[in-house]
């Protein structure tokens, strides 16, 4: 698409949790790649948008530095006031194509490319990869995302449904308007079993998608899927090696159970490993990570010392415990770990009881030894032992950079400002754990006013004789609400 297309339907500011750079820190330790540590980095993004994802990263690693460029004119001009508001002077945003860039700020560290590779031409691809090449630091790791075959064969059919209904439709809104309903009449009344089990999918997708996410992914002119071992041949021809997956539970075997497993497990090639892993998952996008071809070989790293050091998030919940064994769970009731060792069940306990919040590794040993009286030396060896394993099978997170978050309220609370930034124009904004959290709009109204100055009295008078007045008849309303924004790891104060 060109510059005109974005600056007629704008991306929405969104920061995007796998791209953070403490994320890419921990996983490519852990694939032994000896990356550069965040607190100091420099970052670049391609196609930034707005730069809320940049925004996300700087206001909590005020000593790293982060350089975005997109072509399009109206992202950068929102953004350059955004980031004036928020006062961020380590963010540098310019209107540039990766074709043009002219290496501002480099070399970089860490850059990245989230929803950008699929959705350009062929020549801007190698273009990007180009880049990556000449101004990725030694020891730097790109993030590249992109659409993926085999899943995207059947998705490119209905992709060209929509595109099929609304040629000839100029005005971006009916566009997507038309394309929704072609959709929905489609998954109605399709009758191929195979058409039908990915519409009933894309349809359920699309009712959760916002228009300008329409209008971008499925009308754009381009939108290219790529084998996992085409791109990595792509890259190859640009001097850059494959490291690893942002999402590194989805490149290991032992992740898909015993049958894959065996059947896999010996190949002893991983790329072609993981397009087999492709096939099988029929996996419609990837966020690979790259390095140089020439970097030298890290030392080896000391795992156990990385994690005592970072914070910890669990994905699991605890279940009911049946013939003395506990099982923790994935939302979807997969079962990540099971035991009967009572200090493992008291460690786990500890982490799913509080997983909204991003802990550190030393706070959650203390917890531990306060509820289950163990001793901290077996608690941190637990920890330390099941971190990894839990993190590699896509059950935890584990962050470097321990966020600024307040569980409760303070009488003049602060919220984060990059959320009370977005609230002003979107449904959806930034936590501190780096999650994108849907807000009803008397809570984005509520945000809004945390800026330290107001006590709940004075939010109250705030609001009433506003549109939100009946949302908030009392204190005691505003209170429970902003106790309902600190579990959502949106305030500092």
């Amino acid at each position: 698409m060109s510059s005109s297309d974005y600056d007629a339907v704008p991306y929405l500011g969104e920061a995007h949790r796998l791209t953070h750079i403490s994320h890419l820190f921990i996983t490519a330790t852990i694939l032994g790649a000896g990356p550069p540590p965040p607190r100091t980095a420099r970052v670049l993004e391609l196609g930034c948008a707005r730069g809320d994802n940049l925004a996300a990263m700087a206001a909590t690693l005020p000593d790293a530095h982060f350089y975005g460029i997109d072509y399009s004119p109206v992202e950068i001009e929102q953004g350059q006031a955004m980031v004036r508001a928020l006062g961020l002077s380590n963010v540098e945003l310019s209107c540039q194509s990766a074709a043009e860039f002219d290496g501002t700020g480099g070399p970089f560290d860490y850059i990245i490319a989230h929803g950008l590779f699929s959705w350009v031409s062929d020549e801007v691809q190698s273009a990007i990869l180009d880049l990556i090449a000449r101004h990725l630091s030694p020891r730097g790791i790109a993030y590249v995302s992109y659409n993926t075959l085999p899943g995207w064969n059947a998705r490119t059919t209905i992709r060209d449904l929509m595109r099929f209904h609304t040629a000839g439709i100029d005005d971006p809104i009916e566009k997507v308007r038309a394309a929704r309903t072609a959709l929905e009449f489609v998954g109605a009344n399709a009758t191929n079993p195979a058409l039908l089990a990915v519409l009933e999918d894309v349809v359920a997708e699309s009712r959760d998608q916002e228009d300008w996410y329409i209008f971008h992914e499925w009308l754009a002119r381009d939108n290219t899927a790529f084998y996992f071992v085409d791109f990595v041949a792509m890259c190859a021809e640009s001097g850059l090696d494959y490291l690893g997956d942002s999402s590194i539970s989805i490149m290991l075997v032992a992740n898909y159970g015993p049958a894959i497993r065996d059947g896999l497990g010996q190949d002893g090639d991983q790329i072609r490993t993981e397009q087999y892993l492709d096939f099988l998952a029929n996996r419609t996008f990837r966020q690979s990570l790259l390095r140089r071809r020439d970097v030298v070989a890290a030392p080896k790293p000391d795992l156990a010392a990385l994690v005592q050091a970072c914070s910890l998030q669990s994905r699991l919940t605890r279940q009911e415990d049946e013939d003395g064994m506990f099982r923790f769970a994935f939302p979807n009731g997969d079962v990540a770990l099971q035991t009967n060792d009572q200090s493992l069940v008291a460690v786990m306990s500890v982490l799913c009881g509080c997983s909204q919040f991003l802990l550190p590794f030393e706070r959650l040993v203390e917890l531990t030894v306060h509820l289950h009286a163990l001793p901290a030396d077996i608690v941190r060896a637990l920890l330390a032992e099941h971190a990894i394993r839990l993190f590699l099978a896509g059950a935890l997170w584990i962050s470097a950079e321990p966020p600024a978050v307040a569980p409760q309220p303070s009488e003049r609370p602060v919220a984060l400002p990059l959320a009370r930034y977005q609230a002003r124009g979107s449904a959806f904004v930034t936590n501190a754990n780096v999650e994108k959290i849907p807000l009803t709009p008397p809570l984005r109204a509520l945000l809004g006013l945390l800026d330290g100055s107001r006590t709940a009295q004075d939010m109250l008078e705030t609001l009433d004789g506003g549109p939100h007045a009946a949302d908030f008849p009392t204190t005691a309303a505003i209170e429970e609400s902003l106790r309902i924004l600190g579990r959502m790891a949106l305030l500092v104060r």
